[in-house]
């Protein structure tokens, strides 16, 4: 599963939902023993703990993603601030156009331009556990 990462939270609970109803099942087809209810709280104690690890995992990888799309479609509003940012080799390490140097002159320009770009992340971004707090977060 972790191949997958990262994912949006209900499709990792479902993930690791059947996962962990393959491996119960499996435990509860091969277990025998008056030790086995020991052995299968164990497992679950596991299955939790895996659950944990899995989520912090997504997170991770969830944020890095939002974040490197942020980077991506920020990038035209951040040379127009500040155009001694423009990096030629980001732009084409990236597969972005060649961005014009020409610099805000309105409040007006910027702020159209920066609600645009909230309505591209909140339509185009990537739809991943969190993203909607790290959107708000770096629009904040």
């Amino acid at each position: 599963m972790l191949e997958k990462l990262p994912m949006d939270y209900e499709e990792l609970k479902q993930s690791h939902k059947m996962v962990k109803e393959i491996a119960l099942e499996a435990f509860k087809n091969k277990s025998m023993g008056e030790e086995s209810d020991q052995f299968l709280q164990e497992l679950n104690k596991k299955l939790k703990q895996s659950f944990y690890h899995l989520e912090e995992n997504n997170k991770s990888a969830s944020k890095k993603v939002c974040l490197e799309f942020i980077q991506r479609g920020y990038y035209t509003i951040e040379v127009r601030l500040r155009p001694e940012l423009r990096d030629t080799e980001y732009e084409q390490e990236k597969g972005l156009p060649a961005q014009e140097a020409k610099q805000y002159t309105t409040y007006k320009e910027f702020k159209a331009d920066l609600d645009m770009f909230c309505k591209y992340l909140n339509k185009c971004g990537p739809k991943l556990q969190r993203s909607k707090e790290i959107y708000l977060e770096f629009l904040h």
